[in-house]
């Protein structure tokens, strides 16, 4: 049966940057594990606005996530989902803060 397991992230960016954020699940597979599928990101605001997921990448045992755009002074509940090699259901979870430059 597959397991979820926690890969946390804190990330921080401005209104205006476009960043790149990878989530690092190796410390949760075996070594020759990967990522085959990107199941879901549920972005969760503090308040109002949005947090934009512009793509991302699987490579290995790392999604890359290119997020975009937010509110000033929000923080957003990341809360990302994978499937593996070995058929595990991993969930990374993070914060991104958006403050000022």
């Amino acid at each position: 049966m597959a397991g979820v397991k926690t890969a946390p992230e804190v990330l921080l960016k401005t209104v205006d940057e476009v960043v790149l954020a990878d989530f690092d699940f190796a410390a949760n597979m075996a070594s020759t594990e990967t990522i085959s599928t990107f199941v879901s990101l549920t972005i969760t605001p503090s308040g109002a606005g949005h947090l934009v997921k512009d793509a991302h990448v699987i490579s290995g045992q790392k999604v890359q996530l290119r997020l975009s755009a937010g509110i000033l002074n929000t923080s957003y509940s990341l809360d990302l989902k994978v499937t593996t090699s070995l058929l595990q259901t991993l969930e990374g979870c993070g914060f991104m803060k958006v403050k000022a430059c």
